[in-house]
């Protein structure tokens, strides 16, 4: 059994095949420096002119020092580009919020421990370039009925897709037959000038039904995604003679694209501190900013239909942590943070009254209604804005 130590990487680009082939074994792939190609173009452009303007005629050794001295000075602009792209990014994600519809401005959500974020902090003032109050932000883009969506897919979307090479029409054919990317865009904004890191919601899976999972693009800055293999994964893996560890810590970076199907990967983010705890060094200047956007992704063929499949939210509630049976009893508090739905066919498990507490209260519990799995969130019904109970007999 061949033991998986780090999670798949590709620099830069990959086959279909070859991303497929990784990615099928562990359910997530990383593609790093997908921009580096363009960076180096245009250093190998600067090179080739400044070689041209000084002549053929120089010794070697003066045209090594040279371009080793520009070497320098490109990777000093790099950096400036980064956080001029950073600023730049965060004004652009500012004034799709302000023109997004009232339905993807209530996604709006905060990611860190709700004390870090100041309730008076609104989005705009968060979002807005000269903020300086930390926290880890998201909200998600899915609304075009007045073509916010379109305007930041055309203006500010770099990898409309993944970083797959093909050598002819035919494997660019089977590209486009295989990959698809739904149309919404979960944005993340993350701000941390501390020394220590600011997590993001708890260990949790996303629901997802789909053949493939999300792509993410690290537009700036840096995250870090902590990782634990579901049982489900674990068995998959099994049935290729893969191991997998307990878990991994793997880190992203500005240019990078992270591919992973979050319904079997447990996942927590981080955005690490980046500013050396000096909370004013990164006003202005986009170093203490992590900036992200998600999107589902099918390898399977297929076309996620406008309106159907394709919705995108934040669920909170509780969920199970290992493959609960029919039938099982689980005690619970007298107000649990169970999701709630008005339809019987979703619904997975329901409230019951199994006894008295010390108190004299009502003692609650969960009865499951079907086997739910790991990972998948509890459900009650809720009839005409009340919960229904039962006494357990």
């Amino acid at each position: 059994m061949t033991l998986i130590e780090s999670l798949p990487t590709f620099t830069t680009s990959a086959t279909l095949e070859q991303f497929r082939a990784a990615f099928d074994s562990v359910q997530c792939v990383c593609f790093k420096q997908v921009d580096s190609i363009n960076i180096n173009r245009a250093a190998t452009a600067i090179h080739a002119a400044a070689d041209t303007s000084r002549g053929k005629k120089r010794k070697q050794r003066t045209r090594k020092h040279k371009k080793e001295r520009s070497d320098t000075t490109i990777r000093r602009e790099s950096s400036d580009d980064r956080s001029s792209k950073a600023l730049s990014f965060q004004r652009a994600i500012l004034s799709t919020f302000k023109s997004a519809t009232c339905k993807d401005q209530d996604s709006w959500t905060v990611e860190n421990d709700a004390g870090v974020l100041e309730s008076s902090t609104s989005a705009s003032d968060f979002l807005s370039p000269s903020a300086t109050q930390n926290g880890y932000c998201s909200f998600v883009l899915q609304d075009d009925s007045n073509k916010t969506l379109s305007n930041f897919t055309d203006h500010h979307v770099r990898h409309p897709s993944l970083p797959l090479s093909a050598q002819n029409e035919s494997q660019k054919q089977q590209i486009a037959d295989t990959v698809c990317m739904a149309d919404p865009y979960w944005l993340f904004v993350g701000r941390n000038s501390n020394s220590h890191g600011m997590k993001g919601r708890n260990e949790h899976t996303d629901d997802i039904d789909h053949n493939g999972g999300t792509f993410h693009y690290q537009v700036a800055g840096t995250k870090i995604w902590t990782l634990r293999p579901t049982d489900e994964l674990r068995a998959m893996c099994d049935e290729l003679d893969i191991a997998l560890k307990g878990s991994y810590v793997h880190t992203v970076e500005e240019g990078d694209i992270f591919v992973i199907n979050t319904r079997l990967w447990w996942h927590q983010t981080e955005i690490p501190g980046t500013c050396g705890g000096d909370s004013n060094r990164g006003v202005g200047s986009g170093c203490n900013l992590s900036i992200s956007y998600a999107r589902d992704i099918y390898l399977d063929g297929t076309q996620p239909t406008e309106g159907i499949g394709c919705h995108m939210s934040s669920k909170d509630g509780s969920w199970a942590t290992a493959f609960i049976p029919k039938g099982a009893v689980l005690l619970t508090d007298a107000d649990p943070p169970i999701s709630r739905t008005s339809k019987r066919v979703d619904a997975n498990c329901e409230l019951v009254v199994v006894g008295e507490d010390e108190d004299g209260e009502d003692q609650l519990a969960l009865v499951t209604l079907r086997d739910i799995k790991e990972g998948e969130f509890y459900m009650i019904l809720e009839v005409e804005n009340a919960v229904k109970k039962r006494r357990l007999v």
